[in-house]
């Protein structure tokens, strides 16, 4: 499928991508929406409250549950920059392109210090995860600098690394509130 046809409704869905790659490629789907009529836009239920806000996304819906008489064409997100013919020259640069919920983060308190949140390990079933995760004790140098109140952004099986760190650091845990990649923006949101 080369071709957006005005006043249709296309379906677009990360196929083949993980969130980073949906949440990467999404910058595109604004303008998808200028040249067609409608978009459907097919993403995991935890992408869906931070995609809720992009302009051009008449509906979000699971994947597999879109009825096929739903949709006239389908487009991976992938696809949109060849499909849009985006180059260096016109690749969207709004900035931020994605909007988090407006939400209050009780679990963020007010201080003086430096609130910086981290992750330090991706997905263990992602083939390269051995080449862009790190062991929670390389951060110890980061996480020993004075004025600054650390928050683990982290989810999945690794929070409980947290526990193999020295007793002083007082690192905050935001596993328990991060439920999608809403409140996980929402959260980044109220930090330096």
């Amino acid at each position: 499928m080369g071709r957006f046809s005005p006043g249709r409704s296309h379906l677009t869905h990360p196929h083949g991508a993980g969130c980073g790659d949906a949440i990467q490629f999404a910058r595109f789907i604004p303008l998808a929406a200028q040249r067609c009529g409608k978009i459907i836009l097919a993403c995991t239920p935890n992408l869906a409250p931070l995609f809720n806000a992009i302009d051009g996304i008449a509906q979000i819906q699971t994947p597999g549950e879109i009825l096929l008489s739903a949709f006239d064409a389908y487009i991976p997100l992938m696809s949109l920059p060849h499909i849009l013919k985006i180059t260096l020259s016109n690749l969207p640069a709004q900035v931020p392109y994605l909007r988090p919920p407006a939400q209050p983060f009780p679990a963020i308190a007010a201080t003086a210090k430096l609130k910086v949140g981290f992750v330090w390990a991706g997905s263990p079933t992602q083939a390269a995860d051995r080449e862009r995760s790190t062991r929670l004790s390389d951060w110890l140098p980061l996480l020993s600098l004075p004025n600054i109140q650390f928050y683990s952004l982290q989810k999945g099986d690794r929070p409980g690394d947290l526990g193999e760190l020295p007793q002083n650091l007082a690192i905050l845990d935001l596993d328990t509130h991060l439920n999608d990649y809403g409140d996980t923006a929402a959260a980044i949101a109220h930090l330096d």
